[in-house]
């Protein structure tokens, strides 16, 4: 399996987690978990010191929270073109905010995931966020740019250098090593992130 590829696009398409046989449907949990108060995020700063502390405490209901309405995880071509030869091809380039937070959502809930040709991926137990550098600053988008500066004019964007690390029952990991453009919006005092774009390995 090419895991290489189907991790490039940072939306974690290879775990698709699996529960009663949708890939997007979560089993129910009657456990309460008590949601941990973060900072608000009143900088771009704050909003992806947050991301890093709700991905590796596995906060499903935190990662939902800090997602605009408008948010898209933009797939790389060799993602697109992987699951396309699957069973499952992908009807867009992209994640909306339903699929991204359904998918999370399982992901978190530590649920078995399923790859593009439905060969059971075992769950994530653990994430280590091992580097999540800011390349740059934060800038204005450009209204060439697809999905986000076309939509949303008043949008920034940032490129972070990203190490990830996705700790599997059974002591194999997945890694997330490449370049991601993060995308965000000001709402009122609060930054919320409008998406996310892969980059390929330079």
């Amino acid at each position: 399996m090419k895991w290489k590829n189907l991790f490039l696009a940072f939306g974690l398409v290879a775990l698709l987690a699996t529960a009663g046989g949708c890939i997007f449907s979560p089993e129910d949990d009657s456990d309460v978990i008590e949601q941990e108060e973060r900072p608000q995020a009143l900088t771009t700063d704050i909003m992806m010191s947050n991301f890093k502390d709700i991905y590796e405490k596995m906060d499903a209901d935190a990662y939902a929270a800090m997602l605009h309405e408008g948010y898209r995880t933009v797939l790389l071509a060799a993602t697109v073109e992987t699951w396309a030869g699957g069973d499952r091809p992908l009807a867009h380039d992209y994640f909306d905010r339903d699929a991204e937070v359904a998918i999370h959502s399982n992901i978190f809930n530590q649920l078995t995931g399923e790859d593009a040709q439905g060969n059971s991926v075992p769950p994530i137990e653990s994430i280590n966020v091992d580097q999540m550098t800011r390349v740059g600053t934060w800038a204005q988008v450009d209204p060439s740019v697809e999905y986000f500066g076309q939509e949303y004019p008043a949008a920034y964007s940032c490129r972070y250098d990203v190490l990830i690390h996705l700790n599997q029952s059974g002591g194999s990991r997945f890694e997330v090593n490449h370049p991601v453009v993060f995308y965000a919006l000001k709402v009122g005092d609060t930054w919320f992130m409008l998406g996310q774009k892969g980059l390929e390995p330079e």
